[in-house]
């Protein structure tokens, strides 16, 4: 596929947009790295204003499928700055990123939650 230097300019603009959109959706705190073995893709997760948030960055130039660690995904995550909804398959949570795509979502903890209710 041959893109012209205009398509180019917008794909790359559009990509710096999503993920800026991404980005600001997050909240400052110190973040935990989360082991993702065989993936190319890197996570992290934090717990800050009664809500537990994970993003996920693509740092290959190719899509990628990203299996979640057990228990990562649990509790309604909702996805941040329009990134992509995790899908739940017979192997657990799952997420599709683009190239170098940055992906968030949160969920309300049990805490949060118990203190509402």
């Amino acid at each position: 596929m041959h893109l012209g230097l205009g398509q180019a300019v917008r794909s790359g603009r559009d990509h710096a947009v999503r993920f800026a959109r991404v980005f600001r959706s997050l909240p400052v705190g110190t973040w935990t790295d989360v082991p993702m073995p065989d993936s190319q893709a890197a996570a992290r997760t934090l717990q800050a204003g009664g809500k537990r948030y994970l993003y996920l960055v693509n740092r290959s130039a190719a899509e990628v499928q990203v299996l979640l660690p057990a228990g990562l995904a649990e509790g309604g995550m909702q996805p941040l700055g329009g990134s992509p909804a995790l899908a739940l398959t017979e192997r657990g949570y799952t997420a599709k990123l683009s190239p170098y795509e940055l992906a968030a979502w949160a969920a309300e903890t049990a805490e949060s939650f118990e203190k509402r209710n």
